[in-house]
């Protein structure tokens, strides 16, 4: 579904992504690791197609990211790590422009989002910049996925979210893997990347691993330990 191939990028003189080349299956769960600066938001705004600027091949169900644009953004839903709603419009507002973005309908919202939506329903009439944390990020993924994309592609969506609200998201994820969705996400939770189908570790710029969480844990003791590893730059797999 999503294939990467030999992908570099610069800014400057700055080498970010070094040499990236990996695939997706189609209904996959995805989790993107590593340190700020590792190049994870980089990556994203490329997969996105809100980066051009860079060397290699990406393509995502066999269209082009620089060539098919307008074809493979009515498939795709992205969340990025800024919440880019509109604070001054309500959640049904929200729903409504994004899905008028698309030429969709809020009609099946309940549908394509049952655990985020029925949650957030009982507020549909407050205004986003009143919400907590938690149900901003709720709010960001219903809007992402109001056009029934393909693909989700979520940059640290439950940074600062609370349990219940991380809880709600993770059933609405598994319910879309389910559904044949493509989930790419970043996330600085071991625990929640021990779940996916696949991780990606990134550090520097450079693709450290990408395999199942098992075999990405490797001779570490536990996730938590992996990732300090890749942290510190240590991580191998022995």
């Amino acid at each position: 579904m999503i294939e990467i191939e030999g992908v570099n990028k610069f800014y400057g003189k700055n080498h970010v992504l070094k040499d990236i080349s990996f695939k997706i299956h189609k209904g996959e769960i995805v989790a993107m690791m590593g340190a700020n600066g590792a190049g994870k938001s980089t990556l994203f705004d490329i997969i996105a197609t809100l980066d051009d600027d860079f060397i290699g091949n990406v393509t995502i169900g066999g269209l082009d990211v620089r060539k098919d644009v307008r074809a493979i953004r009515q498939n795709l839903g992205y969340v990025p790590g800024k919440f880019s709603l509109y604070n001054d419009l309500t959640l049904t507002e929200n729903l409504e422009f994004f899905a008028s973005a698309y030429g969709a309908s809020t009609d099946n919202i309940n549908e394509i989002s049952p655990y985020l939506w029925n949650s957030l329903k009982p507020f549909a009439n407050k205004r986003a910049g009143t919400l907590s944390g938690g149900m901003k990020q709720k709010l960001a993924i219903c809007c992402a996925m109001v056009h029934n994309p393909s693909v989700l592609l979520l940059d640290e969506p439950t940074v600062g979210v609370d349990p219940a609200s991380r809880k709600d998201m993770w059933q609405e994820l598994i319910a879309l893997r389910e559904k044949g969705v493509t989930i790419l996400m970043s996330t600085h939770y071991p625990d929640e990347a021990f779940d996916t189908d696949k991780i990606l570790l990134l550090h520097e710029g450079k693709k450290l691993a990408y395999n199942t969480p098992f075999l990405v844990k490797g001779p570490y003791r536990s996730m938590e330990d992996s990732f300090v590893a890749i942290l510190t730059g240590e991580y191998k797999i022995k």
